[in-house]
């Protein structure tokens, strides 16, 4: 990689534009997984089962979004502040005081290897959970929409006689 890339993504106007989608995906996520452990624990109907894949699921995204947090708050403790000041929600995680890199460095080491670790945890717990119904629906009705689209006669008998009937300028 050239070293230009990493001063093109350091660049205030660039690192504006990643800091503040970054940081807005991060905030919206971690609000979706407190309104959804809020339904599923507490303001939870009657008739909705609370299994512990669920509560594993929920627990895993929202440690997965906390950890990323707490990283970025002592990336941000290194940055000069200009840099830094783009990411409104990681200075909310920043340590007070100024640090070194060989102070924090214990410290980001830690909570990158915990944050990659949930990660992991949280992909190979993926097949077993609800979330692998949203990330293979849109493939299996994909290949079942090419399915029917070559056995349409099957489907739309009369189609086939309108699509004989039609001359090519209509």
């Amino acid at each position: 990689m050239s070293s230009t890339v990493p001063h093109y993504s350091l660049n205030p106007k660039v690192h504006l534009v990643i800091k503040l989608w970054g940081d807005s995906f991060g905030l919206m996520l971690l609000i979706g997984l407190i309104m959804a452990g809020m339904r599923r624990l507490v303001l939870r109907p009657a008739r909705q089962s609370n299994s512990q894949m669920d509560l594993m699921l929920l627990g895993f995204l929202f440690l997965a979004t906390f950890s990323g947090f707490a990283l970025e708050g002592l990336r941000l403790a290194l940055m000069p502040h200009e840099v830094a000041r783009f990411s409104f929600v990681g200075h909310l995680f920043t340590p007070s005081g100024t640090y070194t890199v060989e102070q924090l460095q214990p410290w980001l080491t830690a909570c990158w290897i915990f944050h990659i670790m949930i990660i992991a945890a949280m992909f190979f717990y993926l097949p077993h959970s609800k979330l692998m119904h949203s990330i293979l629906a849109p493939v299996i009705i994909t290949m079942n929409a090419a399915d029917e689209r070559k056995n349409e006669e099957l489907y739309w008998p009369e189609m086939k006689k309108y699509r004989a009937t039609k001359s090519p300028r209509d």
